[in-house]
């Protein structure tokens, strides 16, 4: 599902498109290019676990194209 939040965390890292789960139980992003050979998804409990979770990925702000 996508909402204001997922919308401001792509904003902050726009190599990433992001979801919540319906609950908010469970969120995630998929890197926007497939050709990358970084690790493509990052799952986190909460909104803050995933923005923690891109701000360490490598390119995790920058898209890659």
């Amino acid at each position: 599902m996508k909402n204001a939040r997922t919308a401001g965390i792509e904003q902050d890292f726009p190599a990433w498109m992001v979801w919540v789960s319906r609950e908010g139980a469970y969120w995630g992003a998929v890197r926007r290019d497939p050709r990358s050979t970084l690790p493509p998804t990052v799952i986190a409990d909460s909104e803050d676990e995933l923005r923690a979770a891109l701000a360490v990925q490598p390119n995790g702000g920058v898209l890659t194209r």
